[in-house]
């Protein structure tokens, strides 16, 4: 089966190393002709604990993509960018029977309506811990799972993703309810995410330390009222298990910010904002916090946010 990811961040290089593992034919598409010729040259190292492991995979940049065959297309570029890599491979002439989106928040939801209805469209979690040390070197910080449900085909199964299952290392698991799970996954995001990206602190933080626990509490509840979910100690036990599995993690967005890079956080706490104001649910901290980032995010990128 031939599966293109298109993102060489630390998920997308976490994932080519597991279906690389199980025999799957993959490619994966960077941004950067640099970092495409980077890993065709030295190979991708993966490490895990004390486990290291390097390996060979084919690398293009998005440049050099052109019209071909794909079985499955995987996007795992940040929330903001996926509107603009769905115009660029309708204009590369790239063609896929299906599509799975593995990326943070809900920007997705609204763009999937463009693709065409005789594409099979999936989306998934990611709750794994991922950290790219360089362009070639992706270190599994945190053993999660994938969760992921198809969108227009219940009937649906992706065929490399039950190959690609690893009980103990890459569990992949199916759900019925995609919109249920990006919630949920959403929950989890906004509680960590810019919370840790506020106060520069490692996830585990937000559990050992009274008082950003309890903050994390406040949003925890106003996302919860939000989103009309009635299910507090289900979620707040999957909140405190990602902050535990991924204790020694800076979140991808703290780093975003400490780095000048664009965080997701319009697509995370900024989706939770417009349905709150929408429905004129009080949201005070989520609210706060959001535009203390969005300060931040315009301070460290010179105006530019």
């Amino acid at each position: 089966m031939s599966v293109h990811i298109i993102g060489a961040g630390a998920i997308g290089l976490l994932l080519s190393y597991y279906l690389h593992r199980a025999g799957q034919d993959v490619t994966l598409i960077s941004r950067t002709r640099e970092q495409a010729k980077e890993i065709n040259k030295k190979g991708i190292v993966f490490k895990r604990d004390l486990f290291k492991d390097q390996f060979n995979i084919k690398a293009i940049s998005f440049d050099e993509c052109h019209q071909e065959s794909i079985d499955c297309l995987v996007i795992t570029v940040k929330s903001y960018q996926i509107e603009g890599i769905l115009q660029r491979v309708g204009a590369k002439g790239m063609n896929f029977n299906s599509i799975l989106f593995l990326s943070n928040g809900m920007s997705h939801v609204s763009v999937m309506d463009s693709i065409p209805p005789s594409i099979k469209v999936a989306v998934g979690v990611v709750e794994h811990g991922a950290m790219k040390e360089t362009s070639t070197v992706v270190k599994h910080t945190g053993v999660g799972r994938i969760r992921w449900a198809s969108v227009n085909d219940r009937t649906y199964d992706l065929d490399f993703f039950t190959k690609l299952n690893d009980p103990l290392f890459f569990p992949i698991v199916k759900e019925d309810n995609w919109m249920k799970m990006l919630e949920e996954k959403l929950i989890v995001n906004v509680c960590i995410n810019p919370l840790t990206s506020l106060l520069q602190v490692q996830n585990g933080d937000l559990i050992h330390n009274r008082y950003y626990n309890h903050l994390m509490g406040a949003v925890f509840n106003e996302a919860m009222t939000i989103l009309r979910r009635n299910d507090k100690e289900k979620m707040w036990k999957l909140v405190t298990e990602v902050c535990e599995k991924t204790a020694q993690n800076y979140s991808s967005m703290c780093i975003d910010l400490k780095t000048g890079v664009r965080t997701e956080v319009e697509s995370i706490s900024g989706y939770l904002i417009e349905k709150a104001l929408i429905e004129t649910i009080p949201h005070p901290t989520i609210s706060f916090i959001h535009h203390a980032i969005k300060g931040r995010e315009f301070q460290t990128r010179g105006g530019g946010a």
